[in-house]
Order: C-alpha cells, then structure tokens, then sequence
C-alpha cells in the first residue's frame, strides 16, 4: 500500500488528498473513540477488485473507495472497534502498525469532514 494510496475521492473528481500528512488532533491510542455510521449513507463493495461505492442519500454526493478505504469501511459497518481496525488493516496487508493507524485515522477523519460518519 502507497502512502495515500487508501484515500477516497468524491465523484467531483477532485482527490480528498492533501500535500503531505495531516497532523492528528486525536488519535486511537490510549483513547476509546467510537464511530457511528450516518444512517443515509450506502456502501457496496465491488467484489472483482474490492472497491467500493459510498452513496450518501441526502446529499447526492457518491464517493469511490479503493481497495484499502473500502476494508476500512466494511470493518466499520460491522461494528468492529475503531481501535481494532489497525490491527486487523495492518495484518491483512503486511504493514506497520502505526502506518495502519494512521490510514484509518486519516480515512476516518475524512470521512467525518464529509458528513459519512460522527466520531465520539
């Protein structure tokens, strides 16, 4: 996985990627963070390349996951712990775990900004 490589990017074409590496106002470690799911967002997963699809229906505004992102996004659908999700992101792609923590925090960040999630 390439540094920014997870990132989602809204259907305006436009990457929700920033020059460089945002500074983290929170993180997972030591903190118990919870995410909830904005109930009018939609995800499908694409199954021959394991992308996927956000559709948020009160906006309109769809954005594309890729492989990485989308993991993320599945593990946060079944209700794993935010603080879990590294782990398991860096064993399934061989990794380092605070590589992995900062991907998920980055992405969830993300995806707070764009009104996908509320972060507690």
């Amino acid at each position: 996985m390439e540094k920014g490589e997870w990132r989602m990017r809204r259907e305006s074409g436009e990457w929700k990627r920033a020059a460089g590496r945002k500074t983290m106002n929170r993180d997972l470690t030591g903190q118990k963070r919870t995410v909830a799911l904005c109930k009018d967002v939609v995800f499908t997963r694409f199954e021959a390349d394991g992308d996927g699809v956000l559709l948020n229906l009160t906006t309109k505004n769809y954005y594309t996951l890729n492989e990485t992102a989308a993991f993320i996004w599945s593990r946060l659908d079944r209700g794993s712990a935010l603080d879990s999700i590294p782990d398991e992101l860096a064993e399934h792609y061989e990794i380092a775990a605070a590589e992995a923590r900062e991907s998920v925090w980055e992405l969830v960040s993300d995806l707070e900004k764009e009104g996908l999630v509320r972060i507690s």
